[in-house]
């Protein structure tokens, strides 16, 4: 198994990731996406370095509530 890096970046409303695998001494782009829309309408899409799509949709729905779990506790909490 090849050694690899995965960065994440979160902004407001999307995590955009990319996942780096370290061979002959160089780093190649393996995988990246994003989950965009968070709080609207989620969308998921994982690719290929080569472009080519190997995920859509699959993952967004549990993300987004995760996420919103918090912010609805705290939106109740703020309603007291």
């Amino acid at each position: 198994m090849a050694d690899a890096i995965a960065v994440l970046s979160a902004g407001s409303s999307s995590i955009k990731f990319s996942l780096l695998v370290i061979r002959s001494a160089e780093l190649e782009l393996d995988l990246h996406g994003q989950i965009e829309g968070i709080y609207t309408i989620p969308h998921f899409i994982a690719k290929k370095h080569d472009g080519v799509t190997v995920a859509e949709n699959l993952a967004a729905s549990v993300v987004v509530s995760c996420l919103q779990q918090p912010r609805q506790k705290l939106g109740k909490a703020r309603s007291i």
